[in-house]
């Protein structure tokens, strides 16, 4: 069942914490910190809420949004039918009017699948969604970085275009955390998603 509550001016998120679950050394998004007006829809099954703005809570309230869960973060779908064929379609790619087709991706800023209020949308490439993801695991606390065991030292990595460029090895691990931002920022521009800020 589909559901509004009441509309918030918050920056609250949708489980009641300021900002978004805390990524280990993500920058911050100034998005974060904008005062917003927007609206809950409850998903089916009580498996939690999705932020959405309140001129996109009409069209979308209409349907029943179920939770999918992927690798990294979580979504907003719906099963409708087109062409006479059941398909399911994302609530992100809904609101930013990506297609069936369409070569883009929506991305998540915050990296939060459930928060699909515009502020937090953007049409990006595949390759520049690949660009924002998030340290997931390995050796190191950092992005980029992993500890090479015969030397002893912080090796850094880049990924561009399918592509691994090695950065080089360091004494410290912080010291080849700081390498891999660099390159980032120079190789991904606003998609860039660093260690430190």
């Amino acid at each position: 069942m589909v559901m509004a509550c009441s509309t918030t001016k918050s920056v609250k998120d949708h489980r009641g914490h300021f900002g978004f679950t805390p990524i280990l050394h993500a920058k911050p998004r100034r998005s974060f910190f904008e005062d917003v007006t927007m609206k809950k829809i409850q998903l089916a099954n009580n498996r939690g809420v999705v932020l959405v703005d309140d001129a996109d809570f009409p069209s979308l309230s209409k349907r029943k949004w179920f939770i999918k869960k992927e690798k990294h973060t979580s979504y907003a779908v719906a099963m409708i039918y087109r062409d006479g064929k059941r398909t399911t379609i994302r609530m992100h790619r809904e609101i930013l009017g990506l297609k069936k087709g369409d070569k883009h991706d929506g991305e998540h800023q915050d990296g939060d699948g459930l928060n699909n209020q515009r502020f937090n949308l953007r049409k990006c490439t595949r390759s520049q969604n690949s660009m924002n993801q998030h340290k997931t695991y390995g050796s190191s606390q950092y992005k980029g970085v992993s500890l090479y065991k015969p030397t002893g030292k912080w090796r850094a990595e880049i990924m561009k275009d399918g592509k691994s460029h090695y950065l080089g090895a360091h004494a410290l691990e912080d010291e080849a955390a700081r390498v891999y931002d660099e390159a980032a920022k120079e190789l991904f521009g606003e998609f860039a998603n660093t260690n430190f800020n």
